[in-house]
């Protein structure tokens, strides 16, 4: 059943390959090429399945981005659906590619990066282009007030009203930064001119001057316009493609929970819901994680193999409490918390002496909060751990 699967993806990969072939896309000739290496080492006979199936697995997936950053819904299903017949195979650096777009700023800079066209124009229009992309912090906003207006945990009614205003202000701005410009072309030659020539016609260098200047104006408004639609269209795929990537990523922890790879993507998450400066995104990257915790129960836990094993999860136990300690909205908050309790269930069920060094962890993240002025752990942080300890309580003594 699992080949019959596999052979069915792979079904739909080629016809929706050949189909863009026929289409006249260029890519598409060498990613047949692409298609027939993972398909050999994913079903071919058995010598050559042992070869290189990790290979085949990272470059599955970066065809499958390929698809899925296309504007269609056909080919969001098609990648949703070959995603999920091989998710379970998915190696550390496919699942690098995934996270690396949702970390990706949501601005023309972070289009350019993602997609490795930057040039040395788009790296200072990068730092412009940051404000899309908020990294809400505690050196930034002191209260969690603030926090809530820039993270965009308000209703979504008056997100889009903000952004209508300030695409009006933009507008306004631009327009009368246009008007200046105009004027300034058509006063050169009146500031030129004697008084006693005032009512005089324009000679034809004179007139040549003036359409010069006007042409300048012109096409500098052209180019401005032309850059403000690229950044606002970048900005738009750039949040199309994320909300893709976390729909396959909630594929990949439906399918793939078990793994201890899949506690990887704890990170990329929660820091997305912080920064990102659409709420939509927000709550759809805290929703699977919260779909990731859910079906973590019982034995359903990623297993730890070895040593090296427990000491990275302690490390991103850590890195969690820190996260945690950033002023973000309160779906972030929660993130955390659920992130937190993930990991630490994972560290007990592999040693219950491992809840020692987690109260430890806890406690030195409490004593933050209350002696440093650059934590902001929220409240809810450490009421949803003490809830944890009275279920658990019984099961670790």
């Amino acid at each position: 059943e699992k080949k019959e699967k596999g052979m069915a993806a792979f079904k739909l990969l080629y016809s929706m390959t050949i189909m863009q072939v026929y289409n006249g896309d260029a890519d598409a000739v060498s990613m047949l090429d692409e298609l027939e290496f993972c398909y050999t080492k994913f079903l071919g006979d058995k010598e050559t399945k042992t070869e290189d199936a990790g290979d085949a697995s990272d470059a599955l997936v970066e065809i499958l981005l390929s698809f899925a950053s296309k504007q269609s819904q056909l080919f969001r299903r098609m990648s949703e659906q070959v995603f999920g017949a091989f998710a379970n195979q998915i190696t550390e650096n496919g699942l690098e590619s995934l996270t690396s777009i949702i970390e990706a700023k949501e601005s023309l800079a972070g289009q350019q990066e993602m997609f490795e066209e930057q040039d040395d124009e788009g790296e200072e229009e990068g730092e412009d282009d940051d404000d899309d992309m908020m990294d809400v912090d505690e050196d930034e906003l002191d209260s969690d007030v603030e926090v809530v207006e820039a993270g965009g945990s308000g209703s979504g009614s008056d997100d889009g009203e903000e952004e209508d205003e300030e695409d009006n202000e933009e507008d306004a701005e631009e327009v009368a930064a246009f008007e200046a410009k105009l004027a300034a072309a058509l006063g050169t030659h009146r500031a030129d001119e004697d008084a006693s020539d005032s009512d005089a016609d324009m000679n034809d260098d004179e007139m040549d001057e003036l359409d010069d200047k006007l042409v300048q104006v012109f096409r500098a408004r052209r180019q401005e316009t032309s850059h403000r639609k690229d950044k606002k269209d970048a900005r738009e795929n750039m949040v199309n493609f994320k909300n893709r990537v976390l729909d396959l990523l909630e594929i990949f922890v439906k399918k793939s929970h078990t793994r201890l790879l899949a506690l990887d993507i704890l990170l990329p998450l929660l820091r997305l819901s912080r920064r990102t400066s659409v709420k939509q995104i927000a709550t759809k990257a805290n929703g699977v994680l919260r779909e990731y915790t859910k079906v973590c129960k019982g034995n359903s836990l990623p297993k730890i193999e070895d040593d090296g094993q427990v000491e990275a999860l302690w490390e991103l136990l850590r890195s969690v409490h820190k996260e945690a300690s950033h002023s973000g909205p309160m779906g972030h908050a929660t993130a955390c918390s659920q992130a937190s309790l993930l990991v630490t269930k994972v560290l007990v069920a592999h040693d219950k002496d491992a809840i020692a060094g987690v109260v430890d962890v806890y406690a030195a993240t409490r004593k933050d909060q209350l002696m440093s002025t650059k934590c902001h752990v929220q409240p809810s942080f450490f009421s949803e751990w003490n809830n944890w300890c009275v279920s658990a309580s019984k099961q670790l003594k």
